[in-house]
């Protein structure tokens, strides 16, 4: 059987756009703020349509940070809350190390 013939060939990766080579991005990046949420460990986070942030932390809770700033609990699901997704219809799919995979009603 003969050897397969191969011929490589260069890949060129193509030029960054022009977005990409600015030193500030257009509207300016508001500054981060820190909310202090009482928990520890997020592994994930998930972001609506609305822009709300949903992340579980190590003592079992499943919180919802919206755009302005406020924290509430969502569901405590008596685990620990490692991956999070939301479904086509809203709902939050977690998988949780010890209690499987929950889908929770935000």
């Amino acid at each position: 059987m003969a050897r397969p013939r191969i011929e490589p060939v260069v890949w060129r990766a193509p030029s960054a756009p022009a977005r990409a080579r600015r030193s500030e991005s257009q509207p300016p990046m508001p500054s981060p703020r820190l909310r202090p949420i009482d928990g520890r460990g997020p592994e994930d986070i998930a972001v609506d349509a609305e822009g709300n942030v949903y992340t579980g932390v190590r003592d079992g809770r499943l919180l919802c940070l919206s755009p302005d700033g406020q924290a509430r609990v969502v569901a405590d699901t008596g685990g620990r809350p490692l991956g999070i997704e939301i479904d086509p219809a809203g709902d939050l799919v977690v998988c949780d190390a010890y209690r499987g995979l929950l889908r929770v009603d935000p």
